[in-house]
């Protein structure tokens, strides 16, 4: 701030500083012995029980004297953080602390705390409004908490501690399961030790999300939340031939694709042997392939139409054979008859008186 001449009237109220001639400042009947611009700004605080004002002279630029601008903390050399002010003769203001023992919260002067009181030159970045009261956490607090994120319960609208190594405090810690369980969640998750194990007779190994199972446990069909048995999949989604854990063919079949018929529609299980079940295999002896006419597949009905027809044709050239001969043996005795008849005729023609046969 650039000093004004004091008018020569003033002689008694000149600033101390040298060089300055303005008015010595005077504050609720109390006048420094410098002007404004001069004055400590501890001289505007009420003293100290059984102390002074501060009398000490300080640079126009600066709000405080040399004594007061060094930080307050014992043993520390740095001078207390300037402000550059806006609108103000006084070009800086300064803070409580030095860089080194101010909180570093938005807009708080406040002194750091202690790490530990055993070391009391080590310092948390926040002051006691800031700092999270987890013991020895140096983490600044949520707003509207006493604790950081890392210590604060999860439990939405809560802002007490966590309790160990539980992300929930003591209250939202406990067993969420319905039997009034009071034992403490596990890490991360609602139900506590026991009631995360898997229901299945002898197994402790974890359950799966909500479902009552461990994965070994647990029907692998998507929202299915029954028991597997040990397969992979549970009683309703597994084929139902001895020993298969496979899973059903789709809709209404009751066996995988490896021991469905393979016919349309059909649920039965297939032979062993074949692709087809009983009622749907040729009932040729060894043949695997589908019905198609008379019990047989396409190739043996073929084949038994083959042999039909062929033990029908043999059977027509017998009776053919058989007519033929009959035939041969009417003409036979027909030729026999009428050649004996014609002797006969020769010999009566021979006879010239003889009468003619009837």
């Amino acid at each position: 701030m650039r000093c004004c001449r004091r008018p020569p009237t003033t002689t008694k109220t000149v600033c101390a500083a040298s060089s300055c001639r303005c008015h010595r400042d005077v504050v609720t009947g109390v006048i420094s012995k410098y002007c404004k611009g001069h004055t400590c700004s501890y001289f505007y605080s009420p003293p100290p029980p059984g102390g002074t004002r501060c009398n000490n002279r300080k640079e126009v630029s600066d709000s405080l004297c040399l004594i007061h601008c060094s930080c307050p903390i014992v043993g520390c050399r740095k001078a207390k953080i300037q402000h550059r002010c806006i609108g103000d003769e006084t070009k800086f203001t300064r803070a409580k602390f030095c860089n080194d023992h101010e909180c570093c919260a938005d807009g708080c002067q406040e002194q750091r705390t202690c790490l530990d009181p055993i070391q009391p030159n080590k310092y948390r970045p926040y002051c006691r409004n800031h700092v999270c009261k987890h013991d020895k956490c140096i983490e600044k607090i949520l707003p509207g908490s006493q604790f950081c994120k890392k210590h604060k319960c999860e439990e939405y609208g809560c802002q007490l501690q966590r309790v160990g190594s539980s992300v929930f405090c003591q209250t939202h810690n406990q067993c969420e399961a319905p039997d009034g369980c009071n034992r403490p969640k596990e890490r991360g998750e609602k139900l506590c030790t026991i009631h995360l194990q898997c229901e299945a007779d002898g197994c402790v190994d974890k359950k799966v999300g909500d479902t009552p199972y461990c994965s070994k446990h647990t029907c692998q069909e998507r929202n299915c939340l029954m028991s597997s048995d040990g397969f992979k999949y549970c009683k309703k989604h597994r084929c139902e031939y001895e020993g298969c854990g496979e899973h059903r063919r789709l809709g209404t079949a009751r066996f995988c694709a490896l021991h469905s018929c393979q016919k349309n529609n059909c649920r039965n299980q297939r032979e062993d042997t074949g692709l087809f079940c009983t009622n749907h295999t040729c009932e040729h002896c060894g043949c695997c392939n589908e019905k198609e006419f008379r019990n047989l597949c396409e190739f043996h009905y073929r084949e038994e139409c083959r042999i039909e027809a062929t033990a029908q044709w043999s059977e027509e050239q017998r009776r053919l054979k058989s007519n033929l001969e009959r035939e041969r043996v009417t003409n036979q005795a027909t030729i026999a008859e009428l050649i004996k008849r014609d002797r006969e005729i020769q010999q009566l023609l021979q006879r010239p008186h003889a009468p003619l046969p009837s």
